[in-house]
C-alpha cells in the first residue's frame, strides 16, 4: 500500500504525463516476537509499472498497472534455547 501511495504522490506533480517506471527493491525485515521464534526476511527484485493520465471533465484521473518481479528471497529463523534450572 505504501508503494501505491508513493507512486500516486509522484503522479500528482506531473498530471499530464504518461510514464513507465522501474523501482529496485533491496529490503530486509527483522521480525521479532515476544512469544516464539523471530525471523528475518530479505527480498531483492524489481517493481515495474506504467501510468496513463486521462482528462476527466475539469480534472485528471490516473490509471496504472504494476508488476513485482522478485529475483531472490530468503527467510531465516532464529531459534531460542530454553534452559531449565
Amino acid at each position: 500500500m505504501a508503494q501505491i501511495q508513493e507512486r500516486m504522490s509522484e503522479t500528482r506533480q506531473a498530471k499530464t504525463e504518461d510514464t513507465v517506471w522501474v523501482k529496485v527493491m533491496n529490503e530486509r525485515h527483522n521480525i521479532s516476537q515476544k512469544a516464539g521464534d523471530g525471523y528475518w526476511l530479505r527480498l531483492n527484485g524489481l517493481s515495474v509499472g506504467a501510468d496513463c493520465t486521462i482528462r476527466l471533465g475539469r480534472g485528471y484521473t490516473t490509471r496504472g498497472s504494476s508488476s513485482l518481479i522478485v529475483t531472490t528471497s530468503s527467510i531465516s529463523g532464529v531459534k531460542r534455547l530454553a534452559v531449565e534450572t
